[in-house]
């Protein structure tokens, strides 16, 4: 092949090549826009704001715990994203409104424990540790502190006197 077929087959190789990529441009373009398209029926079918408030849940914290609780000064991304999370989930402001509002009613939370370890945002906000909060798993005991046990001493001697094995049985 001399040089003049050569450079005549780089070009037409060149072209093809180009028109290869630029179909393969307009097919991402396509799946992206198909990709986004339903993203945003899922979201309109979860009820989920398409505009998530991250502001306005991190006001309502300060708010309501920012008196007793470490106040929240900026949204990371990782915040933003169980912020987001919660809300795919199903969650709804005004359930980020109960989560504070129980949480600053519970001396636990608040670092009434052994401890002395306070709730703060991030905590808060973790998938496990919201549904905890709102089904009272951290609500005030009336009349007994959790960190006090009553026992039947009594009741305990019995027990292990006779579920105790004699030596030699």
């Amino acid at each position: 092949m001399n040089m003049e077929d050569f450079a005549r087959e780089s070009r037409r190789l060149s072209q093809a090549d180009y028109s290869a990529y630029d179909e393969e441009r307009v097919l991402v373009r396509e799946l992206l826009r198909s990709a986004a398209e339903l993203g945003e029926a899922i979201l309109k079918k979860r009820n989920i704001p398409k505009d998530i408030p991250y502001d306005d849940v991190a006001k309502m914290y300060n708010d309501i715990c920012g008196y007793k609780l470490p106040r929240v000064r900026r949204l990371s991304a990782s915040r933003k994203r169980h912020i987001k999370a919660r809300f795919v989930e199903g969650y709804t402001i005004d359930d980020f409104g109960e989560l504070f509002s129980t949480t600053v009613s519970s001396p636990f939370l608040c670092g009434e424990n052994s401890r002395s370890w306070v709730a703060n945002f991030d905590w808060l906000i973790e998938p496990g540790n919201m549904i905890k909060v709102l089904e009272g798993n951290y609500n005030a005991r009336n009349g007994s502190n959790s960190a006090e046990h009553s026992y039947d001493l009594e009741m305990f001697d019995t027990f292990a006197l006779n579920n105790t094995p004699k030596i030699g049985e």
